[in-house]
């Protein structure tokens, strides 16, 4: 669905995308997307499956790489701010009251969204949110996280 907000974000592009890559194969990471079919051309070849590409596997979101072959310069990409290697305004902001968040290599694929690109809302990402990976430091990363989301929703 194209909102008023996200059609402010997108500007004149027919999309925008979190740009995932593994060094050899760029694609779109699904998790957070601003799409407006309408100016989409060939929108039905648009693949969110993962695979293998080039001999290099990829995520869920891997098959759009295809697209991007071809529409890259029409999107517009949506810069994220990783926890653990980005110095940002909320990193600075919470890094006392969430080290684990912050500084944990493990956890280096949680990132967010600011209102740099989204008019005062922040879209946090958390992998490994079902603790797949059994890291022992889970339970804090989620006290952690809730934490940091609480004082977002006050800041708001």
């Amino acid at each position: 669905m194209v909102t008023m907000k996200s059609q402010q974000s997108l500007g004149t592009s027919p999309f925008s995308y979190v740009l995932e890559s593994n060094g050899v194969v760029d694609y779109m990471l699904p998790n957070f997307l601003i799409l407006n079919p309408s100016k989409m051309p060939e929108k039905e070849n648009l693949n969110f499956n993962f695979g293998t590409i080039e001999a290099n596997r990829t995520d869920s979101g891997g098959f759009t790489h295809f697209y991007l072959k071809k529409y890259r310069d029409l999107g517009k990409i949506i810069f994220r701010h990783c926890f653990y290697d980005d110095v940002s305004p909320l990193k600075k902001k919470f890094l006392n009251e969430c080290p684990v968040l912050f500084t944990m290599k493990e956890w280096k694929t949680h990132y967010f969204i600011d209102n740099d690109f989204v008019d005062k809302e922040t879209f946090l990402h958390l992998r490994m949110g079902s603790n797949w990976s059994q890291n022992s430091a889970y339970s804090s990363v989620i006290n952690e996280m809730t934490f940091l989301f609480d004082q977002l929703l006050q800041d708001n």
